[in-house]
């Protein structure tokens, strides 16, 4: 049984996020015996783990995220004060569940954030007991039937192959990405270039304005930069790393991101200004972490000739991690 956990642990040791395997997706790879008796409609909840527990409360060793298994031992003892094992038949197994110790049970799963409950079929349970069932539609968790022919391991190694093959992917698309990024700086119009590598990846808008509010390159069709005046001016008259938000009701920009582009003594060099309609994965907010970076890297060129674009192209190459954080240090 796992303990409590960091939430990124790849987070921590400054590795790019990577997107998540979904619960949808978990699902969908998991052999036709298992049977979905409850959809919870949290079907792109991203997952953290699979993990089997027969305890009548494991909720103190589990992440928000998991799908939990069990063969149904935490209700094999009977609610009904006799205080012995329930009979083996199928009536004497669906009223073992007692309504009281399902709730409760279930209601402790969605406090913890659990985003499933898989049931397995024998040793204990012909079928999942109804109480179950009621509590998990009343609380809102999603629960699918495991036949005994299907062993909880066999659910936690596709889980681990999902995810190794989700991670496999995420790195092949950074590299690519990359890649690209590179050619971009070594362009003639680096800052240009940089926006439409950008915006290939992720699904926004891009504006580069200057220290003094002017565009310098954009990417996508924008809202009108008169709209743009407030979350500019707090931009461009803020300190330090951070990120300014708004949002406008206009397709494209329900969601408005400003990155500052700050020198090495914290003055504002400008700004990267992000229109989308929805929230970014790990994935594409590492691309744009790197590009804010980049163009941090060149405005500081652009105004001291400090660091040529091939300087750039090379950094980005051999210490990647440091372009992503340039718009943190300094």
């Amino acid at each position: 049984m796992r303990r409590n956990a960091p939430a990124s642990e790849s987070a921590s040791a400054g590795l790019p996020a990577l997107d998540a395997v979904t619960l949808n997706q978990f699902l969908a790879s998991l052999p036709a015996g298992v049977a979905m008796l409850h959809d919870a409609g949290n079907g792109h909840t991203p997952l953290r783990w699979v993990e089997p527990s027969e305890l009548e409360d494991p909720t103190p060793y589990l992440l928000d995220g998991e799908f939990v298994l069990t063969a149904g031992l935490p209700f094999r003892r009977s609610v009904n004060g006799a205080g012995h094992d329930a009979g083996t038949g199928p009536g004497g197994e669906v009223a073992a569940a007692g309504a009281a110790v399902a709730d409760a049970y279930v209601r402790r799963l969605v406090a913890a954030g659990v985003a499933a409950l898989g049931f397995g079929l024998e040793p204990y349970f012909d079928e999942v007991p109804a109480d179950v069932l009621a509590a998990c539609r009343n609380h809102g968790l999603t629960l699918v039937a495991v036949p005994a022919s299907i062993p909880f391991a066999a659910l936690g190694l596709e889980f681990s192959k999902l995810l190794e093959s989700g991670n496999a992917q995420v790195f092949r698309q950074l590299a690519e990405t990359n890649r690209h990024l590179m050619r971009a700086v070594l362009s003639p119009r680096p800052e240009h270039e940089l926006l439409a590598a950008l915006a290939q990846r992720v699904p926004a808008w891009a504006v580069l304005v200057g220290a003094d509010g002017r565009v310098r390159a954009r990417a996508g069709t924008a809202v009108e930069l008169s709209t743009l005046q407030p979350l500019l001016k707090r931009l461009l008259a803020g300190s330090g790393p951070r990120v300014e938000t708004e949002a406008f009701d206009v397709p494209g920009s329900a969601l408005v991101f400003g990155h500052p582009l700050r020198s090495t003594r914290d003055a504002t060099l400008g700004g990267l200004l992000l229109g989308t309609d929805k929230p970014l994965t790990p994935a594409q907010n590492n691309v744009v972490s790197s590009v804010v970076g980049l163009l941090e890297l060149l405005v500081r060129q652009r105004t001291s000739g400090s660091l040529a674009p091939s300087q750039l192209a090379t950094a980005l190459l051999l210490h990647p991690e440091s372009i992503a954080g340039a718009s943190t240090t300094g």
